[in-house]
C-alpha cells in the first residue's frame, strides 16, 4: 500500500533506535551484542506514525503524533534501520516519504534519497500480533484506567508502575553477571510491595537488586525473560509492566507497548 508522509527526522530517528533496541542479548551461558531485528514495519494512519519491530520472542510498537507533520496517504512499508538512519543525515528538519514500488524516496527540498524497500519483516506474525492486540493495553495505561489487560491467552494479574531510572539502574547491575537473562520478582507483603530484579548464572552466582514501586495492583508473580530492554524505554520516565507467573511480560506507557515470551528453563 502507497505510502506518503512528511515526517519529523529527528522524532523517526528516534523512534527508529528504539525498536532497533540495540544491546546484549541471551547466548547461552554468555550474552553478545545484537539487535531485535535490523527491520522495522511503519505505517501511518489518522495522522500518527506507528512502527513496530520483533523476533520470535520479543515484539515492540510505538506511536506518535509529533512525528506525523502531514499525512498524504495513508500506507505501509518495511525499512532497513541502519540503512534508513544513515540516509536520513543530509536532511534538516521534515523529510517526506513516498513508497514507490520497491523503494522509498525521502525529500526535502532540494535534497532527495532513494532506498530500497524490505519485502516483508522477518518477524511478521509477532509484528502482526502485537500490532492486532497491543492497542488496548496502550489505552489502558494512557487512560489510567484500573483494568488488567489481556493478551492473547493471557489475563494479567498484577501490575507495576516503576520509575525507569531506577530499573535502567537495576538492569545494569545485573548486566555484570553477563548472560541478558533476568527474572522480575513481584511480591506483597500486608501493604509492603516489593520488586526484585535479578540475573544469575547458579544459585550461588548472581545479583539480585530492588526496585523502588510507586503503584502496583495484584498480589504478586515471578517472570524471566531475556534479551535487552533498555533501548525501547529511552527517553521515558515511567513505565507499567504487567505480570503473571511464567507469561509474557508487558511494558507499556501512554504511547508504547513490548511484549517479552518467558524464559522457561527446562
Amino acid at each position: 500500500m502507497k505510502m506518503k508522509i512528511e515526517i519529523v527526522k529527528t522524532e523517526l530517528e528516534e523512534m527508529l533506535e528504539r525498536v532497533e533496541m540495540k544491546g546484549k542479548y541471551f547466548d547461552g551461558d554468555t550474552a553478545k551484542s545484537g539487535v531485535l531485528s535490523p527491520y522495522a514495519y511503519a505505517y501511518n494512519k489518522d495522522d500518527k506514525l506507528f512502527v513496530l519491530n520483533g523476533d520470535n520472542t520479543t515484539a515492540c510498537l510505538i506511536v506518535s503524533e509529533d512525528a506525523c507533520v502531514n499525512s498524504v496517504d495513508d500506507g505501509e512499508c518495511v525499512l532497513d534501520i541502519d540503512k534508513t538512519v544513515k540516509y536520513l543525515s543530509p536532511f534538516d528538519t521534515n523529510v517526506v516519504f513516498n513508497s514507490l514500488g520497491g523503494y522509498l524516496e525521502m525529500s526535502e527540498d532540494d535534497t532527495l534519497a532513494k532506498l530500497p524497500l524490505v519485502v516483508e519483516h522477518p518477524a511478521k506474525g509477532m509484528v502482526d500480533l502485537l500490532n492486532a492486540r497491543g492497542f488496548n493495553t496502550i489505552e489502558i495505561v494512557a487512560t489510567g484506567a484500573d483494568t488488567m489487560p489481556t493478551f492473547g491467552k493471557t489475563q494479567y494479574e498484577s501490575r507495576v508502575k516503576v520509575n525507569v531510572a531506577e530499573l535502567e539502574l537495576a538492569v545494569k547491575h545485573c548486566d555484570k553477571v553477563n548472560n541478558a537473562r533476568y527474572e522480575l520478582k513481584f511480591q506483597v507483603s500486608g501493604n509492603d510491595p516489593r520488586l526484585s530484579l535479578s540475573s544469575e548464572r547458579s544459585h550461588t552466582d548472581g545479583i539480585t537488586t530492588e526496585i523502588t514501586v510507586p503503584d502496583y495492583t495484584g498480589a504478586g508473580a515471578t517472570v524471566e525473560f531475556t534479551g535487552n530492554i533498555l533501548k525501547f524505554l529511552k527517553g521515558v520516565d515511567y513505565v507499567t509492566i504487567f505480570l503473571k507467573d511464567d507469561s509474557p511480560v508487558l511494558f507499556v506507557t501512554e504511547s508504547s507497548i513490548m511484549v517479552k515470551a518467558p524464559y522457561l528453563r527446562r
